[in-house]
């Protein structure tokens, strides 16, 4: 979570995850209600954000208190209360993220979240110390049908 990217433009330095997860907070706005949380003993925590946005944190291993681990967590079967879709995870932005989104998605296009027609997870992961952020407003399409019918293809160029 502490890589840097430089934007020769401007000379910026953005820690990664920072740009997004801004965007994220002023998408959700003051007083929004978390619907549900979920937590565990391996410091694996996530909420949804009333009916637009969910989070999940993977603490990572800390050699000092030997609480945490150091394998991603495996988000397929959580329960949402978001519209089926593709997300982008706004926590892996590194520059400054529009106010609307223009189609892309930032990172590894792997890493992306697919939810189904009942807001259940289909695919996605947090890395070990890591944050998966994801915002309606952020959704690459909406899925049709059941759940066994998704075709989803990406262009690693365009990440769409």
């Amino acid at each position: 979570m502490f890589r840097t990217s430089r934007n020769s433009s401007n000379a910026a330095f953005y820690l990664q995850g920072v740009p997004g997860l801004i965007r994220f907070r002023k998408l959700v706005g003051p007083g929004a209600k978390v619907n549900q949380s979920w937590s565990d003993a391996h410091g694996h925590v996530a909420f949804g954000v009333e009916k637009s946005a969910f989070v999940a944190l993977n603490r990572g291993f800390n050699w000092v208190t030997q609480i945490g681990t150091s394998t991603p967590w495996e988000l397929r079967g959580m329960n949402t209360s978001l519209p089926s879709g593709a997300y982008c995870n706004l926590a892996l932005a590194t520059q400054p993220v529009p106010e609307s989104w223009t189609g892309s998605c930032f990172g590894d296009v792997t890493v992306d979240v697919v939810i189904d027609v009942n807001g259940t997870i289909l695919q996605g992961e947090v890395p070990a110390s890591g944050v998966v952020a994801l915002h309606i407003a952020f959704s690459k399409r909406r899925l049709r049908g059941p759940p066994h019918r998704l075709r989803l293809k990406f262009d690693a160029m365009t990440g769409c």
